[in-house]
């Protein structure tokens, strides 16, 4: 009686657990939604780190901002898949169809944040806000690279 009370309290603790199993962090449930979640953490971000800017932060605290910033550009290449741009789907959208037609260079243009956002990680370790302002002008050059031919206004 024991052991049939331990065997079936141990199966519906195994089910549950697999009832409650998180879906892999590369599922995509929903591309759009979740690039629109991307965008919103580097807004959230850089509204954070140009706050601490002005008002005279600290510097090295931002690592962390842009420590997340960092995992966008490999997020946001993939959750661009054929038929999430505008009038392909009910949502709206400000994706460019030329980011379907010439995605190699829409994927280099993402990646071009990397490099900037590296930079301006070293410079918020350094703690010197010079060096952080300067940093955060390669960022938005990168940004504006890529927003200005894929994103529409």
């Amino acid at each position: 009686m024991l052991r049939s009370a331990v065997l079936a309290l141990s199966a519906t603790a195994i089910a549950a657990g697999l009832a409650f199993t998180p879906a892999p962090a590369n599922a995509q449930s929903d591309p759009i939604a979740e690039r629109k979640a991307v965008f919103q953490m580097y807004l959230r971000n850089v509204r954070a780190i140009n706050a601490a800017v002005q008002a005279n932060g600290d510097m090295r605290a931002l690592a962390a901002n842009v420590r997340e910033m960092q995992a966008g550009p490999d997020r946001v290449a993939p959750l661009f898949p054929a038929g999430t741009g505008q009038g392909q789907t009910t949502v709206t959208t400000r994706a460019l169809p030329v980011i379907w037609t010439e995605n190699a260079g829409f994927v280099s243009a993402n990646n071009g944040l990397k490099p900037a956002l590296a930079t301006l990680l070293t410079a918020a370790e350094s703690g010197d806000i010079a060096q952080v302002r300067t940093a955060l002008g390669g960022v938005d050059a990168a940004c504006s690279a890529c927003h200005t031919t894929y994103r529409a206004r």
